[in-house]
């Protein structure tokens, strides 16, 4: 949708298009639901303690982490549903930097839960997909981008394939994300 792409918005796309569009369902199914697995074993190592702290001022939680994750994948089950069936799921992306107030988040073990449930909902649209399903049919999604220490947005359209690796990707970043967070407190 954006016309003048910088290279790593380029790239990006490209990815996309590469393990996503163009890969085959096995491929998709395989990394996705390793992805998944992945960040669930992640947030089940998280202890009880680390799970609210923060590294840094403006740094997220393991907490605000999976809270993001929960948010964001949720409207994807229903969007990715509708690009199976053909139907693109109109023009709203799901925003990029999600997050509810603190006082609003549900507990830890509700969270995770919840998190798995959208997971396997997930999978099972990806289970039952084809190589029979179109890739006419797009969802809007709110691209990001780090170019330095800056964050690049914008709207892309994507097909299923590329929407699905685009919620794998987003999974692997967001483990990366916990990750460093516990290595930074647990270091201090």
């Amino acid at each position: 949708m954006a016309e003048d792409l910088l290279p790593e918005q380029r790239r990006a796309l490209d990815y996309l298009k590469r393990k996503g569009t163009q890969a085959s369902i096995e491929v998709l199914r395989e990394q996705t639901r390793e992805a998944f697995a992945s960040i669930e074993r992640s947030f089940a190592g998280v202890a009880a303690h680390e799970r609210l702290l923060a590294p840094a001022g403006g740094k997220w939680s393991p907490h605000e982490t999976l809270d993001h994750l929960v948010l964001s994948h949720g409207p994807a089950v229903s969007q990715l549903a509708s690009l199976l069936e053909g139907v693109s799921p109109g023009d709203l992306a799901i925003p990029a930097d999600l997050h509810r107030a603190p006082h609003e988040r549900p507990e830890w073990d509700v969270s995770l839960s919840h998190l798995a449930a959208i997971h396997q909902e997930l999978l099972a649209l990806l289970d039952a997909a084809s190589g029979e399903h179109s890739l006419e049919a797009t969802a809007v999604v709110e691209m990001v981008v780090k170019i330095g220490s800056e964050r690049r947005c914008w709207l892309e359209r994507l097909d299923w394939k590329a929407f699905l690796q685009g919620i794998r990707v987003h999974t692997l970043e967001h483990e990366n994300q916990l990750r460093k967070t516990l290595e930074i407190m647990r270091a201090g």
